[in-house]
């Protein structure tokens, strides 16, 4: 991949935190990083309107994107005091996304928050390896797909700094499926039987599917673009069944958790992470289609291609050390080391092995090792612009080398959260 820096977005926070002297707490919205009004209730009638224009990840280059730019505009209290109606679009080598979501008010803020979001995706670069864990790196596929996507979305907040929410969401989706290309000569037939069947019924149907969900967030960090110190543990479980195209339905769980711990050694951060992910009770006379499985790749962490597992289940655990190397507050910039192991199952019950492995899944082992790799990059912030953060790794795995730009926390209150999958 090539080797530079995107620019991350994150989502929002209740309050920033630096190491320079702190700045007045404010209220940061998910879908950008706009400032509400202070009121606990979300603010008083008559907040003057206000029109922003946002930089999206990927600026200028990102794995899965290429070269592009993400963009948009917002218009914050349009009827009422913290209400946010965000236009986002993305421009891309491989991928153009567009979307509209509409929230009544910050899911950062304690009280209630509804959100209605519509998205369409058309891309000629969803890559494709194969499903379950023996997929193989030399076997890369490009498919052209489109996407339509709706939700509604409704959750608390606990007051007074909302670190607890739980939300309940419900979305559709459609997908169409055109073409697929290899582009490694031959990939298409080395594929084995049960990958080959799943991409010829995603190429035979236009599927729409709907799923509906519950999840609860615990968010302790004391900056959620930059963390020091603290915690954030989320869990959900959704249900998704197919409602055209395809007979398959499956339950799905999902959790992630971060622990920041400072250090003395240069006033560096110790972060912990671990994301686990498992599909079951899949019923149907169909296959599940590849791109209703939850997607295990680079937005996760280092020695991941682009798209590189689609798979019932999957693990990951990671531990690095970020230690500042400049801090003025005007721009920090931080160093990162540290290694992640992961692997991809069908049933992470019985293939879990706890022993980390350079080595690749093979079909006749019962049990497959922990990947392992390797990395290290940096990360640039500004406590002027809170919501933008350069961040690059460059990490070495089982699969060679590889360049991500993740977001180190995927944030389910985020508008397109990663940790869903789908």
């Amino acid at each position: 991949a090539a080797a530079a820096i995107a620019l991350s977005a994150p989502v929002a926070t209740a309050q920033i935190t630096t190491q320079s002297p702190q700045p007045a707490p404010t209220v940061v919205d998910t879908l950008g990083v706009p400032e509400t009004p202070e009121a606990s209730s979300g603010g008083e009638e008559g907040a003057k309107v206000s029109i922003s224009p946002k930089v999206y990840a990927p600026f200028l280059w990102s794995p899965t994107a290429g070269l592009g730019i993400g963009y948009g505009v917002e218009v914050q209290n349009l009827g009422w005091a913290g209400s946010s109606v965000l236009v986002t679009g993305l421009t891309s080598q491989r991928i153009g996304r567009y979307g509209v979501y509409a929230s009544t008010r910050t899911p950062y803020a304690p009280g209630v928050n509804a959100m209605l979001g519509g998205t369409f995706e058309t891309t000629g670069r969803r890559y494709y390896y194969g499903v379950g864990p023996f997929s193989d790196l030399d076997n890369k596929i490009a498919i052209e797909k489109q996407t339509y996507e709706a939700e509604a979305r409704l959750g608390y907040s606990d007051a007074p700094r909302a670190t607890r929410r739980v939300q309940a969401f419900g979305r559709y989706q459609f997908h169409q499926t055109r073409t697929a290309k290899d582009l490694d000569r031959g990939a298409q037939s080395r594929l084995d039987s049960v990958s080959a069947a799943n991409l010829a019924f995603a190429l035979a149907h236009d599927i729409g599917a709907v799923t509906g969900g519950v999840e609860a967030i615990w968010d302790e960090r004391n900056n959620i673009f930059v963390p020091r110190y603290g915690f954030i543990g989320q869990v959900g479980v959704s249900y998704t069944a197919a409602t055209s195209g395809a007979d398959v339905s499956f339950l799905r769980t999902y959790g992630s958790f971060n622990y920041f711990l400072p250090i003395e050694w240069r006033s560096s951060t110790v972060h912990a992470r671990v994301v686990v992910s498992s599909v079951d009770n899949v019923r149907g006379n169909d296959p599940v289609p590849f791109f209703l499985l939850p997607t295990f790749d680079t937005d996760y962490g280092l020695g991941l291609a682009t798209q590189r597992f689609y798979a019932n289940d999957f693990f990951l655990a990671s531990g690095e050390v970020q230690s500042p190397v400049f801090l003025t507050g005007f721009l920090d910039i931080d160093a990162i080391a540290g290694a992640t192991f992961y692997n991809a199952y069908d049933n992470i019950f019985r293939q879990f092995l706890p022993i980390p492995s350079l080595a690749q899944n093979r079909p006749d082992d019962d049990r497959y090792p922990l990947r392992m790799a390797l990395g290290g990059g940096l990360r640039l912030s500004s406590a002027l612009v809170p919501g933008l953060v350069l961040h690059g790794q460059l990490g070495f795995g089982p699969e060679g080398l590889s360049f991500t730009t993740f977001n180190l926390v995927a944030d389910l209150r985020a508008a397109r959260p990663i940790l869903r999958g789908l």
